[in-house]
């Protein structure tokens, strides 16, 4: 998995996810949206590991409050 700031889908095989950033994580991150580009097998929290690796402690602090733990401040969408 890699996150790119190019729209264009450079591996068809694995599916490429645009992760919007709204607030905070918009100034952490530097951008409004990115693509990720990420394997079958993918989850959410992985998508959200891959992120925090790429942009740093203060964007995994920001988004986690213990490891494997969203903070109650970020949206989700319903289940």
């Amino acid at each position: 998995m890699k996150p790119s700031q190019n729209q264009e889908r450079p591996n068809l095989e694995r599916p490429l996810i645009t992760v919007r950033f709204l607030g905070f994580f918009r100034l952490l991150v530097g951008s409004r949206e990115v693509s990720v580009e990420v394997s079958e097998e993918a989850t959410v929290l992985d998508v959200l590991k891959l992120l925090c690796e790429t942009y740093g402690p203060k964007f995994g602090e920001t988004l986690f409050r213990s490891p494997g733990q969203v903070q109650t401040h970020v949206p989700r969408l319903p289940q």
